[in-house]
């Protein structure tokens, strides 16, 4: 949950993938090193398409984006003393299934 009390949902599937390879203008077979040794930004990017996918299959507006996901990780590794938060959001997309956690910050 954001300071504000408004919460974030995700949906990590192919669509996201999709738009997350049209954004980065890259094929599929690029999107594997990008899971193997990934760059935040192409975390973070991979996140904010997971919003987005969500927000589209419910026909809200996305007004997501990085700079909010990022405030939202910084405020949430400061509440909780959690660290690397954005790679438990990006492991889940990736297939390795951590602890699930939502941008609510519940389990």
């Amino acid at each position: 949950m954001f300071p504000d009390g408004s919460i974030v949902n995700g949906q990590f599937g192919t669509w996201s993938l999709s738009r997350f390879t049209q954004k980065r203008k890259i094929g599929l077979e690029d999107v594997q090193g990008i899971f193997t040794n990934p760059l935040i930004s192409d975390m973070l990017d991979f996140v904010v398409c997971a919003v987005e996918q969500y927000d589209r299959q419910n026909g809200v507006a996305t007004t997501f984006n990085d700079v909010k996901l990022c405030s939202w990780i910084d405020s949430y590794s400061e509440d909780t003393g959690e660290t690397a938060v954005l790679m438990t959001l990006f492991s889940h997309a990736s297939g390795e299934q951590p602890e699930k956690k939502n941008l609510t910050g519940e389990k």
